[in-house]
């Protein structure tokens, strides 16, 4: 699938596994919890328009299944090329025959009836996620708005494995590398297709990745 031309409206066949009770308004302990990972995160990230506007849209501005076009509204946020200068968008697919070619994610948001958010894995056709500067903005990862570097997304999200090996991810699973501009107005495609182990070597870890603790 080339993501330049599709819509990106990835299909979820859910299987609800590590619950992650969100917390509710009212409660204090959760509020400075959230108070406190903002901080950090704007520590870690200080300077980057992206990031700031990325924990604002994380929850004002997601649908479900629909990763291509978040990514696409988030881009409209910053209407000079320059805040998008070696911004990437990755479209991301499984080419081999594992799990019915479904791309399985371990790490995703899902929310229950009454509106309590968890933690989940999710098998796609495909996903669309951002990275900039080495680090990933995807939608879907998690249940707060975490910006976090490609070796741990992709770790977490993808190869700390459970049904499908890490082996045949890094070998079938595909990443197509399309600058952020062109798929934002979609008037040229100068995107490449690689491997997972292919891409990890271009971005410096390769196969030799860390195994990260998802709590």
């Amino acid at each position: 699938m080339n993501i330049v031309a599709s819509r990106f409206a990835p299909i979820q066949l859910a299987t609800p596994q590590s619950k992650i009770p969100a917390q509710s308004a009212g409660d204090e302990k959760g509020l400075e919890s959230l108070d406190s990972f903002v901080a950090t995160s704007a520590q870690s990230t200080q300077g980057c328009p992206l990031t700031s506007e990325f924990r604002k849209a994380f929850f004002e501005d997601y649908e479900a299944r629909k990763c291509g076009e978040n990514i696409r509204r988030f881009l409209t946020r910053f209407p000079e090329p320059e805040a998008l200068q070696g911004a990437k968008v990755l479209g991301i697919e499984n080419k081999g025959f594992s799990y019915f070619g479904l791309t399985r994610a371990l790490h995703t948001r899902d929310t229950k009836g009454n509106g309590e958010a968890y933690v989940t894995d999710k098998n796609w056709y495909h996903h669309v996620i951002l990275e900039k500067d080495g680090r990933i903005f995807d939608f879907d990862y998690g249940i707060e708005p975490k910006v976090v570097d490609s070796e741990e997304y992709f770790e977490t999200m993808f190869l700390n494995c459970d049904k499908v090996s890490r082996e045949d991810k890094l070998k079938d699973y595909r990443v197509q590398v399309i600058d952020a501009q062109e798929y934002l107005h979609r008037d040229q495609d100068t995107s490449s297709t690689m491997s997972f182990r292919d891409y990890g070597s271009l971005q410096g870890w390769g196969g030799n990745l860390k195994h990260y603790q998802v709590s």
